[in-house]
């Protein structure tokens, strides 16, 4: 629909040169493939919730850093505070790291592959920070491009979701490996169709993802329009 409405099959010329939405797609693409390959490396789910509040970190960095920005003295304490509650949260996790698998019955093979599970735990957690910075880096992109390009809602809405596509083709064999994981779940009926419950959770997350897009740039139009009257 993009295509035909945005593209004009082909013919539209672009408000944003391509090369910047694919840079911006790459940011993008990088920040979710590392929040979700942590998970592969002993980072339990309420610790990955928790480190992810740390993009207030990242960003503050991120802005001083590249936009020369500087804030309230009142800002960094704040940060410095949520930044100790993350670190507590991380330390108090390290001691309880755990592996998918057997409790070897040999003590000193069990601590050695405890203190394995471990590093990889540890690998996880700088995996997660540079995460954090990807997506950081990926806002001051964002910014510093409508800046300069102006916004257009609709073009950016197609580009930065036809070209994932693209570059999420390499994970294809994982992709198919959790879909098919999904429908191997218990089903439930809803309106009198059965469907596997996974699977609906995902179609029911894929709908209101995509009504909350379309809000939120029809908004951004709206007040677009606003601000140009």
């Amino acid at each position: 629909m993009g295509f035909l409405t945005v593209g004009k099959f082909g013919t539209a010329k672009r408000n944003i040169p391509f090369k910047q939405y694919l840079l911006l797609v790459g940011f993008f693409w990088t920040s979710s493939v590392a929040n979700n390959y942590a998970f592969d490396f002993n980072i339990s789910m309420p610790l990955h919730m928790i480190f992810r509040a740390g993009s207030l970190i990242a960003n503050m960095a991120m802005g001083v850093w590249i936009l020369k920005k500087r804030y309230a003295p009142l800002k960094y304490l704040a940060i410095f505070m949520i930044s100790v509650g993350i670190c507590i949260c991380t330390i108090q996790s390290s001691g309880d790291v755990k592996a998918p698998r057997e409790t070897h019955e040999d003590a000193a093979e069990e601590a050695r592959l405890q203190f394995i599970d471990w590093l990889w735990w540890c690998l996880g957690i700088a995996i997660l920070t540079f995460a954090l910075f990807v997506s950081a880096r990926l806002g001051i992109f964002q910014e510093s491009l409508y800046s300069e390009h102006g916004k257009h809602p609709w073009e950016a809405l197609f580009y930065t979701h036809l070209l994932p596509l693209v570059f999420w083709l390499p994970t294809a064999p994982n992709l198919m490996n959790h879909m098919k994981l999904a429908t191997e779940t218990p089903v439930v009926e809803v309106l009198g169709v059965v469907l596997p419950r996974q699977v609906l959770w995902l179609a029911l997350y894929v709908m209101t993802q995509g009504f909350l897009l379309i809000l939120g740039n029809v908004t951004l139009h709206q007040c677009g329009v606003c601000f140009d009257n």
